[in-house]
């Protein structure tokens, strides 16, 4: 099976706040997890079994999260068939050319997303590390999906030579 051609890749890095915060997030997770080690080591406190599963599942949660913000990498994509987008690891966004009825170019604020990264409201879904120019996608359904991009005209111009 043949890959798509690409017609359109952006790399869109997070804000270098995000790095900060992970270093801390993992700063404190990893000094936490010194002390309880150290503190049921030396039997000054006792552990129990759902309190030790609790504690591992947090400290889990927390490292990935001190992961994803390191990483903080939007990858916006392409093809003759779809567009995608992904807040690496996981592809978040993947729009078959077929299901886009309308393309347009926007203004969007993190006020509209309710945040940065992957979004989804009661207007749609919303893929941005910052404001600006976004690629406004209308769905055959009327879903809509918007991807804040630097290069707006350039994923919009790819759109319609794909849909053509």
């Amino acid at each position: 099976m043949a890959m798509p051609s690409l017609r359109f890749r952006e790399v869109l890095r997070g804000p270098r706040w995000m790095t900060a915060l992970a270093a801390a997030i993992f700063a404190l997770t990893v000094f936490f997890t010194v002390v309880l080690i150290w503190d049921v080591a030396t039997g000054r406190e006792q552990l129990g079994g759902p309190l030790a599963v609790i504690f591992v599942i947090v400290g889990v949660i927390l490292l990935c999260t001190a992961m994803l913000f390191l990483v903080r990498r939007i990858t916006i994509t392409v093809t003759e068939t779809h567009v995608c987008g992904s807040l690496f690891p996981f592809r978040v966004m993947r729009i078959p050319l077929d299901r886009i009825a309308h393309v347009e170019a926007v203004c969007v604020d993190w006020a509209d997303a309710g945040g940065i990264g992957w979004r989804i409201t009661g207007r749609g879904q919303y893929l941005l590390w910052d404001t600006g120019t976004a690629a406004s996608i209308t769905l055959t359904g009327g879903a809509t999906r918007v991807i804040r991009t630097n290069q707006t005209a350039a994923l919009i111009e790819a759109l319609a030579v794909n849909r053509d």
